[in-house]
């Protein structure tokens, strides 16, 4: 429950009023994105700690990433892969990701973006056990 409500905090900070027909994106001030992210964040902590399996660790791990790339924290994106294929060495794609931005980090200017910037990348949406809910 606290990585859906943490997602869904997350995606509030990207929306589009279609209310005037327009489908214009609507901007929070810089104070509401801030306080919003952190709430964000807070949650994806708690549903980390509270993890009922390693696998579930894992994931929110992964969305944690997503989040925190947007705001240019890659440092804490590339320890949230790491600690996410530590927690599920079975899953090829968290290690997969792990390598991937870790080697982005070796050679920034291989890198076109950022893990879950909002142009270019939408974040990922998964339920407990991890299954792609977008």
């Amino acid at each position: 429950m606290h990585c859906a409500y943490a997602i869904a905090i997350y995606n509030s900070l990207f929306y589009s009023d279609s209310s005037t027909g327009s489908g214009r994106r609507v901007w929070r001030t810089s104070d509401q994105r801030v306080a919003l992210m952190n709430e964000s964040i807070s949650h994806l902590d708690s549903a980390i700690v509270l993890a009922r399996s390693s696998r579930e660790r894992a994931v929110y791990e992964v969305q944690l990433a997503i989040v925190l790339g947007v705001w240019g924290f890659e440092w804490e994106v590339d320890d949230a892969f790491r600690r996410a294929a530590l927690d599920d060495p079975a899953s090829a794609s968290f290690s997969r990701m792990a390598r991937e931005h870790r080697d982005k980090l070796r050679n920034p200017s291989a890198a076109h973006t950022s893990v879950g910037s909002p142009p270019t990348t939408s974040p990922v949406v998964v339920d407990r056990l991890g299954h792609r809910l977008q």
